[in-house]
């Protein structure tokens, strides 16, 4: 699923942009924000908003990720998400049933539909 999602991303930044280069390295940067800054950040919100019940906000912000939606439903068919600790008990909840699973599988689905729809919609726009 995440080739093809990010195949997907790329061709629509890369329908979107006249410059190959440039293309190229907003793929990158965006690839780099979903793989290392948008889990900071998620950790910085659980980090500074503790005393509040976040944790389906938490949940909510994990879809907008596609790396962290592919990484915790596989997490959760493992034992390892005994070692993730408040969040793992959180996404143990969700995606621990089949109708998270589903869920999971539903939101990479659209990722990539939509990506490539957008891809699609642009290519043809584009006057060659």
């Amino acid at each position: 699923f995440l080739t093809g999602i990010f195949t997907a991303i790329s061709l629509w930044i890369c329908t979107a942009q006249h410059d190959r280069v440039k293309g190229m390295g907003i793929t990158l940067i965006l690839w780099a924000f979903f793989a290392f800054l948008f889990d900071g950040i998620l950790l910085f919100l659980m980090f500074r908003f503790s005393e509040y019940p976040i944790e389906k906000l938490i949940l909510i912000l994990s879809f907008l990720n596609p790396l962290d939606i592919a990484r915790i439903a596989v997490i959760m068919q493992t034992d390892a998400s005994a070692l993730l600790g408040l969040s793992g008990a959180i996404f143990s909840d969700f995606f621990g049933s089949k109708a998270g699973l589903i869920i999971s599988f539903t939101a990479l689905l659209v990722w990539s539909a939509l990506a490539y729809l957008k891809s699609i919609f642009n290519f043809r726009r584009k006057d060659l």
